[in-house]
């Protein structure tokens, strides 16, 4: 059962999006999830603790109904994952079922991290995807998911501090002004193409109305939204997060095509991303662009034109820029143009500005070629007093061990694997109003290690540094109170156990005995 074909690929990274139905996975079956999450959200109303109520509904969603197994162990779903994320992609332990209502959603990015967590600038390479599942067939009356194609490289300026939240959001005052219950759908439809417009005119939204059971592969920063549903038939969808832990390999092109991108805008981003998976050998059609529109696609594609052409002296003064779009641009287009020395770029980690130390970390982990210079300079943004430039830099550890895992040797792999674990102990807790006891550094970090581990057991490298790891994280794991750390760290346990670590077994084997989650099941 194959993956995503060469064209489909180029198509998932113009559009954003990918629908497909699972050819392994019995009809009936989606009748019973579709069941299944109407018991789930009757319970989920029964309870009056915020808290509880939520866990009806989000996280480890397969624990509280296990049938769900088999869409999540489906061959066809991991063929076409692994086709946009690689190898030993990791299913976050983030996942939500959503109801549509009598309300509309504004168009959002979901949080780099969840519950509304930041989790640094966002990369334009597909790092991390989500799967939408529908056990129902889903029309736009019935509150079908409505997509921005191609959305996914641009986004909107908003203050870095104080803290705001992670989601990225057109029309921040759409449910506060009361446009999204409101009566008269011209007024929404209004409101929202006004949105729309702030980011580029030339976007068309569309719906995915899709059968019953379909899945849809998104781009983890497409701008998407919930839909207001106008019959009385519930439509559910479940969400699940995946994130990539393995740099690309070569991939060997099914077929000779050329692929047309959609919007001329996106050609030089694509073709950059298309490069760094990999994809031979084929390539998008160029178009000429207007420069001169002040718009972010317009932005976007020329920062990544200047790296194309190592016009890096243009992009290095950009990326001081005052204005927030134009130094984002020039991050990406700093990112595409290959220039691993980032000799005049690691000063910033000692800007005055908050959002320049989070781009140059950013940076070195999306280029950095393996240097004591580069290490010196991710320690540094390790101990930035801001929680989102350590959150960042955790994000470019993890991508630079996975890069250069052949090059580093011991002990440069053991004091990157450190500056993590500090920061995993000194991090402090943040309780939000609908989930307590959580840390978007330490979720970060230990994303970051299970990227270093993979990368390392992937390159058969590194073994005693890993054996340390595994009984560091074997005692950590006894303590991490963070859901999501917690359940990332027990991922890199099994990882490490599976590479035949002694500890990591230990460790795994008294999760098995220990973990009962009674909890999370609801009694139907």
């Amino acid at each position: 059962m194959g993956g995503l074909s060469t064209h489909q690929l180029y198509e998932f990274l113009d559009r954003g999006y990918y629908v497909f139905q699972p050819e392994d996975v019995p009809a009936g079956i989606h009748d019973r999830l579709f069941e299944a999450a109407e018991r789930l959200y009757a319970y989920h109303e029964k309870l009056s603790s915020t808290r509880e109520a939520i866990n009806c509904i989000a996280d480890d969603i397969q624990v509280r109904e296990p049938l769900l197994h088999r869409i999540l162990e489906s061959d066809h779903l991991d063929a076409v994952l692994t086709s946009v994320l690689g190898r030993h992609y990791y299913r976050y332990s983030h996942s939500f079922i959503h109801r549509s209502s009598t309300d509309d959603q504004s168009f959002h990015k979901d949080s780099g991290l969840p519950w509304g967590l930041r989790g640094g600038i966002r990369s334009h390479r597909p790092n991390w995807a989500m799967i939408f599942y529908y056990p129902q067939e889903t029309s736009v009356r019935r509150g079908a998911t409505q997509v921005l194609p191609g959305t996914q490289y641009w986004t909107i300026d908003k203050p870095i501090e104080p803290h705001v939240p992670g989601e990225d959001r057109l029309g921040g005052r759409f449910e506060a002004d009361g446009i999204a219950s409101h009566g008269d759908l011209t007024v929404r439809d209004a409101h929202l193409q006004r949105q729309i417009e702030k980011l580029d005119g030339e976007i068309q939204p569309e719906h995915l109305t899709v059968p019953k059971g379909s899945l849809a592969l998104v781009h983890f920063d497409l701008f998407h939204r919930g839909t207001r549903n106008l019959i009385d038939e519930p439509r559910f969808m479940y969400k699940f997060w995946y994130v990539r832990t393995l740099e690309p390999d070569h991939r060997e092109s099914d077929t000779t095509i050329t692929y047309a991108v959609s919007d001329a805008r996106r050609v030089a981003v694509i073709k950059s991303i298309a490069n760094w998976m990999q994809l031979d050998p084929t390539s998008p059609v160029d178009h000429e662009t207007e420069p001169d529109q002040n718009t972010e696609a317009r932005r976007i594609d020329r920062a990544y034109r200047l790296g194309v052409d190592q016009d890096i002296e243009s992009l290095v003064v950009e990326f001081s820029s005052p204005i927030e779009s134009v130094r984002r641009a020039a991050t990406y287009g700093l990112a595409s143009s290959g220039d691993t020395t980032l000799a005049r770029i690691l000063e910033n980690i000692y800007h005055d500005e908050v959002q320049i130390r989070i781009n140059t970390a950013f940076l070195i982990g999306e280029i950095g070629a393996a240097s004591t210079n580069h290490q010196s300079a991710l320690s540094t943004c390790m101990k930035d007093p801001s929680s989102d430039v350590r959150t960042a830099a955790c994000t470019a550890i993890g991508k630079y061990v996975r890069r250069n895992a052949t090059e580093l040797d011991e002990h440069q792999i053991a004091r990157l694997i450190e500056m993590l674990l500090q920061l995993i102990r000194s991090s402090k807790l943040l309780t939000t109003r609908r989930v307590v006891w959580q840390s978007g550094e330490r979720q970060a970090a230990y994303i970051a290690l299970l990227m270093a581990v993979t990368a390392s057991i992937d390159s058969g490298k590194h073994t005693n540094v890993l054996e340390r790891l595994a009984r560091q994280l074997s005692r950590r794991l006894k303590r991490e109170t963070d859901r999501y750390a917690r359940s990332t760290c027990t991922e890199i346990l099994a990882r490490l156990a599976e590479a035949g670590i002694t500890s990591a077994v230990d460790a795994a084997v008294s999760v098995l005995r220990q973990e009962r989650l009674p909890s999370l099941v609801a009694p139907y």
